[in-house]
Parts: structure tokens; sequence; C-alpha cells
């Protein structure tokens, strides 16, 4: 069976500053999400 994603990443990544901090929230993340899916992202600092 072949699945359309509506979400597909490949080597995702996302910082942010706080002062002069570079905080690594994501690195290196490849999702494939299927229509219907519910996908959260979990890490030592919480969710979303």
């Amino acid at each position: 069976m072949r699945y359309e994603y509506t979400v597909e990443t490949e080597d995702l990544a996302k910082y942010y500053t706080m002062g002069p901090a570079i905080i690594k929230a994501l690195d290196g993340i490849n999702l494939k999400i299927k229509r219907g899916e519910y996908v959260s992202v979990m890490g030592p600092s919480g969710s979303g």
C-alpha cells in the first residue's frame, strides 16, 4: 500500500536563542506523517 504523507521532513533542525546561549531543540529529525496521524515531540524540557 502506498501512502501519501501530509508532512515529510529530512534532517530537520530547530535552534533558538536564550540570552547568549543557542539551544538545540531538534537536530537531524526525519519524519513521515500520514493523514489522520497525531504526533508529538517530547524532550527533557517539555513537549509540543
